[in-house]
């Protein structure tokens, strides 16, 4: 699905597929971490396509927490091509830190990303590519 490409905040997702996110116009075949504030980067996941594991959120966990003075009023995981949900024990940390967090699949991401972000307010998403 394409998006209108001039969307007013850093970072826009401009295109989705199965594998991969187009990023202002630029192609990534690599999960990775997108925030309205500039921040896009490689998300490494101990199993690509399979359940979750703690190491694989503490990427999230880390950059959200690392936002004192203007935290994210979201956080998006992108979940692949269909939603799963988080088991209590990978949701715990971001509970305790008072972070929101929601699971969805990677298209819902990347759409609400977009709406989120033109809204001016500040969000990480972490999406997960799999085909």
């Amino acid at each position: 699905m394409q998006f209108d490409a001039d969307l007013p905040f850093a970072h826009a997702i401009t295109d989705y597929n199965a594998s991969g996110i187009a990023v202002q116009g630029r192609w990534h075949t690599h999960s990775m971490l997108v925030g309205s504030d500039g921040l896009l980067r490689e998300w490494p996941l101990q199993h690509p396509g399979g359940p979750f594991a703690e190491v694989d959120l503490a990427a999230v966990l880390e950059q959200a927490v690392h936002q004192p003075a203007h935290p994210y009023e979201l956080l998006i995981v992108g979940t692949g091509q269909r939603q799963i949900f988080l088991p209590p024990t990978l949701l715990r940390p971001f509970v305790q830190h008072r972070l929101p967090l929601e699971c969805m699949s990677t298209p819902a991401a990347c759409r609400t990303y977009n709406i989120v972000a033109s809204e001016g307010r500040r969000v990480l998403a972490a999406l997960q590519i799999s085909a």
